[in-house]
Formats: structure tokens, C-alpha cells, sequence
């Protein structure tokens, strides 16, 4: 399946409705224990396969690695392509999950921040955003940045001067980190001042946990799906958010 953004709902209504088919293994029929059963070995061979598969994940034959991973793997069966989620492309793992990034993950799910993490609902170029949910069962939506990708080059230019971040390291990673933690920290301050933005959830590294907006099957529509009603009413809604960004919270849009 293409990568195309237009895919991304059919993605997640697919997925809401195999989740809405499931049911405990106690009431299944001997065909679906069956195809439960499957689905779990075929689950441990994406491990053992990760396990034993090429440089990059080589780390993961470490038992302290291996453990970790073995404690959190059936929340992750939406990023895996396995069970309910077998129609993810493996790609988006590969992209994503590098060592430091699973441990990330790892961390927030044994804080509490996050229980599962169920299927992608957007993609960028700095980053993948996946719909997971809390230990309550609440939608969260995960935003993972990529730690590889070229982009996050020139991120110092975006750093450098801002008081909030001192001892600025210039290795890649550290720089991703920093902007992650930028992120996390700008929606608190849109937030303090009452402005309508993501609540802040969690953030680890480059796993940054925010509030989900949208339905069970999609996420929030984009600006440009919208058809707009009361125009005059949402140009005054985003001159005011800008005003207060700009005079209260001293934040403006760099693009």
C-alpha cells in the first residue's frame, strides 16, 4: 500500500473495525482461537526476526534489550503490522524504531504516559504521529521525530538564542532531543495563556504525547478539508490567538 496522506483514514477506519470485531479469548470459537493463535506466532517471529535480522537491530540480542522489548511488544502491535494492524506497511517500524527510540516508548509506557500505540494517522518529514492510548483506555495521539532524517540539520538555526536551552550539545541526536523538548514546552505556554491547542501529555527524547483530536476512525480534519461556515468569526478566533502568542506568550510561528 502507497503512502499517500489520502490513505491514512482508510488506515484507521480498517483498524477501528477490527478492533470493534475483537473478542476475549475465552469467548472465541475454535476458528477464531485458532487464528488468535496465528497471529501470535506470527508476532514472535517478527521479534525473533528483528532479533536476528541486520545491524540495525542486533542490539536488540542483548537480554537487557530483549527483555524490554518483550515486556511491551504486545502494545505494539499497531507499529509491528501484526494481529489487528497486520495491514501496516513494516516500513513506518523500520523508519522509525531505532534502539534509543524503542527505550523511549519503553519508558513512557511503564510511567503510565501511554498503554498502546495502535496505527499511524500522519507521517512529515520530521516526523510520524501514531494514535496509542493512555492506561484508561483514552486516545492519545503519539508524535515519534525522526532521529535520521536530514532536515534536523540545520535545527540549531531554530535553537540558538532561545534561553530555555543552554549547553547545547551538536551531535545530531541531542538536537532532535532539544527541539522535541521545544515542542512539548511551547504547547504548555499556548496553553497557559488559554489558547486551544493539544494538551501536552508526556515527552521522552523524541517521543512527544499530546492530546488527540479527531473520531475513533480518523483524526481532525486539515484546514484545507474544512469548509469553513462563518468565515468572518474564524479570522477574528485567529487574530486573537496570534495576538495573545504573540503579546502574552512571546511565540510566533516561524513559518
Amino acid at each position: 500500500m502507497s503512502w499517500d496522506e489520502d490513505g491514512w483514514d482508510e488506515l484507521a477506519e480498517r483498524s477501528a473495525q477490527r478492533r470493534r470485531r475483537r473478542r476475549p479469548r475465552s469467548k472465541m470459537t475454535k476458528e477464531e482461537a485458532a487464528d488468535h493463535a496465528h497471529e501470535q506466532a506470527e508476532r514472535e517471529a517478527f521479534v525473533s526476526g528483528l532479533e536476528g535480522g541486520g545491524s540495525g537491530y542486533r542490539w536488540m540480542k542483548e537480554e537487557r534489550y530483549r527483555g524490554m522489548f518483550r515486556d511491551i511488544e504486545g502494545k505494539l502491535q499497531g507499529v509491528m503490522g501484526s494481529g489487528s494492524f497486520e495491514w501496516v506497511d513494516r516500513r513506518v517500524f523500520d523508519q522509525v524504531f531505532d534502539r534509543l527510540t524503542l527505550l523511549s516508548v519503553y519508558k513512557l509506557m511503564t510511567s503510565g504516559a501511554i498503554d498502546t500505540l495502535d496505527h499511524p494517522i500522519a507521517r512529515g518529514k520530521e516526523a510520524h504521529v501514531f494514535h496509542g492510548t493512555d492506561l484508561d483506555g483514552r486516545p492519545v495521539a503519539v508524535k515519534i521525530f525522526h532521529t535520521s532524517n536530514a532536515v534536523f540539520r540545520k535545527l540549531m538555526q531554530y535553537i540558538e538564542g532561545d534561553q530555555r536551552f543552554g549547553g547545547l550539545k551538536r551531535r545530531h541526536r541531542d538536537l532532535v532531543d532539544i527541539w522535541v523538548r521545544k515542542e512539548h514546552r511551547n504547547l504548555e505556554r499556548l496553553a497557559k495563556w488559554g489558547l486551544p491547542v493539544p494538551k501536552a501529555v508526556a515527552v521522552h527524547r523524541n517521543v512527544l504525547v499530546m492530546e488527540y483530536l479527531g473520531t475513533e476512525v480518523s483524526p481532525a480534519k486539515k484546514l484545507r478539508e474544512v469548509e469553513v461556515e462563518r468565515p468572518d468569526e474564524v479570522f477574528e478566533a485567529l487574530l486573537h490567538f496570534l495576538a495573545v502568542a504573540w503579546q502574552k506568550a512571546r511565540l510566533v510561528h516561524g513559518d
